[in-house]
C-alpha cells in the first residue's frame, strides 16, 4: 500500500497479520536462500529502496541513446527488483520500478547482462520499461501482467515490438483502451474480456529440469511456445 492510499493503514494492517512477523529485508546483491538440487537455483536483489547493484565492467554502448529522467521520489522508484537464474536460464522481475532506477541497472555498465524472460516492469506502464534497459537485457519472451485498463501502455507495446531478440509477447490481459495494433496475438492473450466477469487465466513458465528450454503456456488456450534457453 501506500501512504497516498486513503485505506494504507487498514491494508498494511491485513497485510501484517498475513505474514504473521515473518518478513525479510532484501538490500541490493543480497540472495534468498533456496533449497537447491542438481541445478543450481538462486534469487539475486537487483535493487531495493532505490538503491542498485555495483559492479565493475565494460561500458554499455547502447547508453548513447539513454533517455534523461528524473529522480523518482515515489515508491514506485523503492520497489524490489530481482532475477532468477536457474542454470543458465534467468528471469528479470523489477516490480514497478521507474527508468530512473532501470538505467542505473544498465548505464555506464549493464549490470544484468541477457535474460531469458522479463516480466514488463510496472504492469507496462510508460514510466517504466526504460528502453535502454530492454534493450540491453535482450529477453527472448517478454511477459506484460497487465489489466484490461492497467498497463500495457502503446509507448512500451511499440518498444517491445522493436527488440529484435523478443520472439513472443505474452499479455495477461487485453488492453482494451486501445486497439489490435497495440495488443499482442490474441493466442498469447490470458484474458481477453473486460474487468467484470474475467475468469482470471494465468500465464505459466516453466523451465525443463535441466535449465536447456523453458515454454511459456496460456491458461486460457492451452497455447504452448518453447524457447531454447541463451
Amino acid at each position: 500500500g501506500l501512504r497516498e492510499d486513503a485505506q494504507f493503514e487498514e491494508r498494511y494492517a491485513e497485510y501484517e497479520r498475513a505474514h504473521g512477523g515473518k518478513r525479510r529485508t532484501l538490500s541490493p546483491g543480497e540472495t534468498i536462500p533456496l533449497k537447491q538440487g542438481s541445478v543450481p537455483l538462486k534469487v539475486t536483489c537487483l535493487a531495493s529502496d532505490g538503491k542498485t547493484i555495483s559492479r565493475s565492467g565494460p561500458p554499455n554502448s547502447a547508453c548513447a541513446d539513454l533517455p534523461q529522467a528524473e529522480e523518482d521520489p515515489s515508491d514506485n522508484a523503492r520497489s524490489v527488483g530481482i532475477i532468477v537464474q536457474f542454470g543458465n536460464f534467468e528471469f528479470l522481475d523489477l516490480g514497478d520500478l521507474t527508468w530512473e532506477v532501470e538505467a542505473r541497472l544498465v548505464c555506464p555498465t549493464n549490470l544484468i547482462g541477457r535474460v531469458d524472460a522479463y516480466q514488463v516492469t510496472h504492469h507496462g506502464l510508460a514510466n517504466s520499461s526504460n528502453p535502454v534497459l530492454v534493450r540491453s537485457v535482450q529477453p527472448t519472451v517478454s511477459i506484460i501482467n497487465n489489466g484490461p485498463k492497467k498497463g500495457g501502455h502503446p509507448q512500451v507495446f511499440s518498444l517491445l515490438k522493436s527488440v529484435s531478440s523478443i520472439q513472443d509477447i505474452f499479455q495477461g490481459h487485453r488492453n482494451t483502451e486501445t486497439g489490435p495494433e497495440n495488443n499482442t496475438a490474441p493466442d498469447l492473450i490470458a484474458n481477453l474480456g473486460s474487468e467484470e466477469g474475467c475468469s482470471g487465466n494465468l500465464i505459466q513458465l516453466s523451465v525443463s529440469p535441466d535449465a536447456r528450454s523453458f515454454t511459456v503456456t496460456n491458461g486460457r488456450n492451452g497455447l504452448s511456445r518453447r524457447y531454447e534457453v541463451q
